[in-house]
């Protein structure tokens, strides 16, 4: 299951507990798409995967291109 929170532009917050649940239940992996938040709260949730555009979090000038992929800790 592929999901982002908070969503950009309209910055709706998903209930990432209930989308883990559901995940789990049918044997599927999670990537959340962080991008919006930024490099924080890895741990506090049960997501496998973590997704960051570096080119829109870290630049925001869009003058560098970079993405980054984060396991969660077990």
């Amino acid at each position: 299951m592929i999901f982002e929170s908070p969503t950009n532009p309209v910055t709706k917050i998903a209930d990432i507990p209930a989308l883990t649940r559901l995940a789990r239940a049918a044997g599927a992996l999670t990537l959340l798409d962080n991008t919006f938040a930024g490099f924080h709260q890895h741990g506090e949730y049960e997501v496998d995967l973590f997704l960051h555009s570096l080119t829109k979090y870290a630049s925001g000038a869009g003058d560098v291109m970079g993405g980054a992929v984060m396991v969660a800790p077990t």
